[in-house]
Formats: C-alpha cells, sequence, structure tokens
C-alpha cells in the first residue's frame, strides 16, 4: 500500500518537529521490499503458524513502505497522534471512523455461531448481506486480502478467498459463505461465492481500547486503537518469525506481535512509542496485536 503526496508531506513534517525534539517519527517504518513481490521472507501459509510463544496469526505479510533513521532522546507516548494524519489515507477514509457499534445483522453473527471447534473446518452455506469492511490485511498488488467483515454479532475474516480485491475499508459485502474454519479460536471464511463489494462509505467501527484489557470474547477481528510503549521483548521467537514485545498503554498491557525481518535497518523495538489501529487478535484466551499488516501501526521511535 502506498502513501500518498499528502500522506508523504505530513510524515515530512512530523519527521521534522520530531527531530526538534530529540526523536524521528515515521508512518510504515521500514517496511522495505526484500526482492520478493509480497515484501515478505516467508513462504504461502507460514504466517499462520502458532509458534512456542504467544504467535497466532492470519496474514502471510505485512506490506510496504520506507525506514528512517534513528532518533535521540526521551519519547513522549502520553498522547496520540490523530488516526488521520498516519493512517494509509489511500486505504482508510479517517472521516468514517467511529466508536458507535454496528446495529444491523448481515449474518456475521451467525457464521460465529456455525463455526467449527477449533483446528477444524466445515461446510456451510450461509448468507451474507451487507456486512461493512472494517480492515485489511496485507495482501501483493492485485492480490485478494485477508478482508475482515463485521455487523452487530461482531466480525470475521476471509482467509485466501478471491474476490475482495477492490474491497476498502467503509465498503460494504455480500456472499454466500460455504465453508469456515477456526483457527485457534479465530472465525474465517475460507469459501464463499456470489461475492459483490459495494462501494459506499459506510461507518468504520473500532474500540478505544486505551488503558484497557480487550475482552477476547466479545471484541476479537474487531479494530481496537490503543498507544503507548514497547517496554520488554517477550519472545524473540513466538511463531512464524515473528518477535513478541510487551506494549504499556495507559496502565494496561498487551502483547505486541511482528514480524521484524523485513523492517530494514530500523526494526521496532523496545524504548519504541507505538500506535496501533488493528483487529484484536489472541492466544491462550488473551489478548494481543498481530501486525499482520504495517499499515496497522505508526511508530515513534529512539
Amino acid at each position: 500500500m502506498y502513501t500518498t503526496e499528502l500522506s508523504r508531506i505530513l510524515s515530512l513534517g512530523l519527521v521534522l518537529g520530531a527531530v526538534a525534539m530529540g526523536c524521528e517519527t515515521e508512518a510504515d517504518k521500514g517496511d522495505e521490499d526484500d526482492g520478493n513481490s509480497s515484501s515478505t521472507d516467508l513462504e504461502p501459509g507460514e504466517g499462520e503458524g502458532e509458534g512456542e510463544g504467544e504467535g497466532e496469526g492470519e496474514g502471510e505479510g505485512e506490506g510496504e513502505g520506507e525506514g528512517e533513521g534513528e532518533g535521540e532522546g526521551a519519547v513522549d507516548c502520553s498522547e496520540p497522534l490523530d488516526l488521520s494524519l498516519w493512517l494509509n489515507a489511500d486505504v482508510y477514509d479517517a472521516s468514517r471512523l467511529t466508536t458507535t457499534p454496528y446495529s444491523n445483522d448481515a449474518g456475521v453473527g451467525a457464521l460465529i455461531a456455525a463455526a467449527p471447534a477449533e483446528g477444524e473446518s466445515a461446510a456451510v452455506d450461509i448468507s451474507v448481506t451487507g456486512a461493512v469492511v472494517t480492515n485489511l490485511g496485507y495482501a501483493p498488488e492485485g492480490a485478494s486480502p485477508n478482508t475482515f467483515i463485521s455487523d452487530a454479532g461482531g466480525t470475521v475474516f476471509t482467509y485466501n478467498v478471491d474476490g475482495f480485491e477492490a474491497a476498502m475499508p467503509g465498503n460494504t459485502v455480500s456472499m454466500r459463505v460455504t465453508e469456515l474454519t477456526n483457527y485457534f479460536g479465530a472465525i474465517e471464511i475460507t469459501a464463499a461465492e456470489d461475492i459483490s463489494v459495494t462501494e459506499e462509505g459506510a461507518s468504520i467501527f473500532y474500540n478505544d481500547a486505551q488503558g484497557t484489557r480487550p475482552d477476547v470474547v466479545n471484541m476479537r477481528n474487531q479494530n481496537i486503537h490503543l498507544y503507548g510503549t514497547l517496554t520488554e521483548v517477550t519472545s524473540d521467537d513466538c511463531g512464524g518469525g515473528r518477535t513478541c514485545f510487551n506494549l504499556s498503554h495507559g496502565g494496561a498491557d498487551i502483547i505486541y506481535r511482528i514480524n521484524l525481518e523485513n523492517l530494514g535497518d530500523y526494526p521496532d523495538t523496545v524504548g519504541d512509542c507505538v500506535q496501533v489501529f488493528a483487529p484484536l487478535s489472541a492466544f491462550d484466551g488473551e489478548a494481543q496485536v498481530n501486525v499482520d499488516n504495517y499499515d496497522w501501526r505508526y511508530i515513534v521511535f529512539l
């Protein structure tokens, strides 16, 4: 996903302002192209590994971007940057972000209710009509991304399902779901037919999770927004080549899991101030953030 000229101008202004305070900022730190089409060293399917630690993920790649240099001095994580200034404007219309939950029944609740046991897949025949696209996982240009869809009943996402190449957050989608998979408690749509995407501007729901322990049962796969400091590495091998950090935000903590291999010379590290807008994930029932798309986080780093 590429940054618009406006975003580049805003990012440059933020960098210059931060340098004056002794640190640097970036919107997509170090998502450098490593020479393959998906900007990831993972082979297909490796992004789903459970791993030895807190690992559970649904993506295969993490997007593209440009790295910045190192800064110096203390980082102030007490205030977030407005989401409209760092979310990729080619993907998110920040004017449509809302913390008001959906009230419509598009069939997502029926999908969750029909989910098979953990680790299993099941054939189903369930119609989804007018579910809102709330986020996108990373996909190479022209490919169909993992697509998160929501209604009042919750949020699920597609995994390796073609037909969502043009989907954007704020669109609505309809389809006939023919297969569901329960991957470590995450409900995936793994087959669907009659897919249609409507380019209309629906609200994009997210939970303000700052300083809270997100409710995995009711909020899983829903967008959360929080910001804080990476205080320690909890595992340097938590599945799928990921590194897990503790992210301290407003007096609470959450696991922050990311692939550092494609981040060039300046990977996320202890002391960085991180802002997150991402679907809530979990491992062993505990909330965590899986950064399966680098567009889901913004870094102010030492």
